[in-house]
């Protein structure tokens, strides 16, 4: 038996030892990016343990940024080696390997409670609400008298529970799977499935845009879906699902190959379904919004591009009729979000600083973005190519995070969903930098005091700021070596 034993294991270490020379004489993979191949996965497993065994989130905000500054550098680290040495013939990450860590990484949280966030007990309410047959719009948390304990009991948890909902009713169709499926385990449930059809949504989309699928893991493994979906279970999860989708059917309907006879039946379709998946992601949180145009731009026509609104405008008159006139106290809801709410906007502070106006600095921030945007737009009508439309958006979502008075970390989701298509050391480091805005977490769970500062805003864009700089200062100093 012993021998048999040790056969085994020599079988076994032959085994790897063949897989991982097939690897890499298949990719002709540099010695050191085989061994990134297997260190990097491993680190990022050990370091998001840390922090699911570890205490509260909200007072481990210290050793949370550090951690999750740390797993960034990997995983951006991981992918310039691939660039420098794999000399693109090959992923040091395949497509089975990503999601499946991906898959392993937010699992580790769904049976944490949410502890950055108390987003998520308004979803389980509101999606109560939908299930009991009342409409979520109808009035304020605080101002119903709740149909069962549970839901009483979840009152008291909901921020903001004076005002009615805010979020659209594709949210609130998302809401209502996770409350069937119970509480906030199922919420996270449905949230980390959506997440995670959004990974492989996201690997289709490079391997399309002929990008090497290994940049999958700037999302897939990134800590904000990681701790912000599989630990908060944030909506945006879902709209960015939506979105990808959109995108996706619209690159598939560019690209039919299908017979010329059906091929124009088909793209309709397709574009058409394309148009209701982004009418769903504007439906579930409004910030998608601001990639629209894009991926109107996306389309070959100016025809075509009224069957993708078609199914927008079919889409937006299916969710919203069923919660009529009620949905009008979540516009009213939006307004006051628009008009009042700010967090460690960085932008609006300083504006506000200058102005001594907090309307007038939204005011400028609101023309800025629209600016920024629409010179972004213009030049991806001037080159239609899908390649450049989706890294544009990537810079739409960054401009859009310095522009906003109220910058939530899990806002930068929408940066990290499109960072596999950047590249850009500029958002990799403002996809991090964001989580410092976590640090008003410490004294309110230590002594109950919610303290803002100006502080923590500089930070949070400096560090992409520097970033600017070291890659401009890179860029020139390689010309100038290079001689050219």
């Amino acid at each position: 038996m012993i021998i048999s034993i040790k056969n085994f294991f020599s079988i076994e270490k032959n085994y790897i030892f063949k897989q991982l020379l097939k690897l890499k004489n298949q990719y002709a993979i540099h010695p050191a990016m085989l061994a990134h191949t297997l260190i990097i996965p491993v680190i990022l497993f050990f370091s998001y343990l840390l922090l699911c065994l570890g205490q509260h989130l909200g007072t481990a905000v210290p050793e949370m940024i550090g951690i999750s500054g740390v797993v960034v550098i990997l995983l951006a680290g991981g992918l310039m080696a691939q660039d420098q040495n794999g000399e693109g013939k090959g992923d040091i990450w395949s497509a089975p390997v990503i999601l499946g860590f991906a898959i392993v990484f937010r699992l580790m949280f769904l049976w944490r409670m949410p502890e950055l966030s108390d987003d998520i007990y308004r979803y389980i309410f509101d999606g109560m609400m939908s299930l009991s047959g009342h409409n979520p719009y109808g009035n304020a948390p605080a101002r119903i008298v709740a149909a069962t304990p549970e839901m009483a009991s979840l009152i008291p948890m909901i921020n903001h529970n004076h005002l009615p909902t805010i979020y659209p009713p594709a949210a609130q169709g998302v809401f209502a799977f996770g409350a069937l499926a119970g509480g906030v385990f199922g919420m996270k449930t449905v949230m980390i499935a959506m997440d995670l059809a959004t990974c492989i949504i996201l690997m289709n989309l490079l391997k399309k845009l002929h990008f090497p699928i290994s940049r999958a893991v700037l999302y897939a493994w990134h800590p904000l879906p990681v701790l912000e979906i599989g630990a908060s279970g944030h909506i945006d999860g879902a709209a960015i699902f939506f979105l990808l989708a959109a995108f996706r059917l619209v690159l598939g309907a560019n690209k039919n190959p299908l017979p010329e006879e059906r091929s124009g039946q088909a793209s309709a379709i397709r574009l058409l379904f394309a148009g209701v998946m982004a009418g769903f992601s504007v439906l579930a949180k409004w910030m998608p919004l601001v990639f629209i145009p894009g991926l109107l731009v996306m389309v070959p026509s100016f025809k075509k591009q009224w069957v993708c609104l078609a199914g927008m405008i079919v889409a937006g008159i299916l969710l919203i009729w069923p919660f009529l006139p009620e949905f009008q106290n979540s516009m009213g809801v939006l307004g006051v979000y628009l008009q009042n709410w700010e967090f460690a906007g960085f932008m609006f502070r300083s504006l506000r600083l200058v102005t001594g106006s907090g309307e007038t600095a939204r005011i400028i921030a609101a023309v800025t973005l629209v600016l920024v945007c629409s010179v972004i737009f213009i030049k991806m009508a001037k080159t239609k190519s899908p390649k450049h439309i989706i890294q544009g958006c990537g810079w739409i979502a960054m401009a859009w995070l310095v522009c906003t008075p109220t910058l939530h970390p899990w806002y930068a989701l929408y940066l990290a969903a499109f960072l596999p298509f950047t590249m850009s050391p500029v958002a990799v480091v403002f996809s991090w930098s964001v989580f410092l805005a976590y640090r008003v977490l410490l004294p309110w769970h230590i002594a109950g005091q919610w303290t803002e500062d100006d502080f923590t805003p500089f930070l949070i864009v400096s560090g992409p700021a520097m970033a600017f700089l070291a890659e401009r200062v890179y860029k020139r100093c390689n010309h100038s070596f290079s001689g050219k």
